[in-house]
């Protein structure tokens, strides 16, 4: 062992002596269900990983057939392996195919038939995901959109929850008192993002930037009407 003088790789090592450390105590008890209420959603993917763990390492191609949501077909796919990243109860891999400058975002959950060549490959040294996610929430880094100011204020109550697990790394606190807190974070507006704001709706007011505020007054006006609207 060594002590690590990278911070990424502190915070790495910190979250993997965290799971062993549940690990460890999930196999000395004999009957989990009297202590342990599980999440009934299944975290997907994790089958591939110990697959996928010495092809990153190597840098081996890789192999398999993939099917996205919106297609039945299944295509067969050649990639060279970059990153493995954690989203809401998903892992996705973070690959280049076909010897393509841009890098993709593959479901592991999608992912069937995977298979770990002996070519390898040479990483681009230029990608680095850290800095390509550092200004997005979510799975997908959107380089189109610009990283903006958004000022959100919730309920007293509601925004404890936010405050001990922030939405963004950028996330400040501007107000905390007994009519509101007030945070703002620096990201891009991504598809992720927004739907996370979405399940915040109940404790959340949205100061700016005034467009999203308009954006959601749409989508609120929206579910308004399919809700309100007969159904035969």
């Amino acid at each position: 062992y060594y002590i690590p003088t990278d911070e990424t790789v502190d915070t790495i090592l910190e979250n993997l002596l965290d799971h062993v450390t549940l690990l460890t105590t999930l196999q000395t008890t004999k009957d989990l269900s009297n202590y342990i209420l599980p999440e009934q959603r299944k975290i997907t993917g994790l089958n591939y990983i110990p697959i996928l763990i010495p092809a990153l390492e190597k840098s081996f191609v890789i192999e398999f057939d993939y099917q996205k949501f919106s297609d039945n077909q299944t295509t067969h796919r050649t990639a060279e392996p970059y990153f493995l990243k954690e989203f809401s109860g998903r892992w996705y891999l973070l690959a280049k195919e076909n010897n393509e400058n841009t890098v993709k975002t593959w479901g592991l959950d999608r992912i069937s038939n995977l298979i770990v060549s002996s070519r390898h490959f040479q990483r681009d040294s230029q990608f680095i995901p850290q800095e390509q996610y550092k200004n997005t929430f979510g799975i997908y880094t959107a380089n189109n959109l610009p990283t903006e100011d958004v000022v959100l204020s919730f309920t007293p109550k509601g925004g404890q929850y936010i405050l001990t697990r922030p939405l963004h790394s950028s996330q400040v606190t501007l107000a905390n008192n007994n009519n509101e807190i007030r945070i703002k974070v620096n990201l891009k507006l991504t598809n992720d993002f927004i739907m996370e704001l979405l399940s915040l709706t109940d404790k959340m007011t949205i100061i700016s930037p005034q467009y999203l505020k308009e954006r959601f007054q749409n989508i609120y006006q929206q579910a308004i009407n399919r809700m309100t609207r007969n159904i035969q």
